[in-house]
């Protein structure tokens, strides 16, 4: 059983989100970040499942280091969601504000 379905991606994922954050590009950036956190959490659930079936103590300690890490993914991805939201609700803004201008220019 592959417990780190995450090798699918790439390991710069999260410099790429940055970069589509930065670059303005919000829908590739929230599309990678889904499939980051469904990843996450799909590991996750596959490495509780194995933990709670585990009886070798040795076993049970690798599992508990691999959910351990897949916490702190969880937590990185989880501040690149809190940038992308912050980008998406800039760009609203400012949509806004052009279509406010536009229709107020235009009257």
């Amino acid at each position: 059983m592959n417990l780190n379905p995450l090798k699918f991606f790439q390991k710069n994922t999260a410099n790429k989100i940055k970069n589509h954050i930065e670059n303005n590009d919000l829908g590739k950036a929230g599309s990678l970040l889904a499939k980051k956190f469904t990843a996450i959490k799909t590991c996750q659930k596959k490495l509780r499942v194995k933990l709670s079936q585990n009886t070798k103590e040795k076993d049970e300690q690798k599992l508990e280091a691999a959910l351990e890490t897949q916490d702190k993914r969880y937590e990185r991805y989880l501040n690149l969601q809190t940038s992308y939201s912050t980008a998406y609700t800039a760009k609203i803004r400012e949509e806004l504000y052009k279509r406010l201008q536009t229709s107020s220019t235009s009257v």
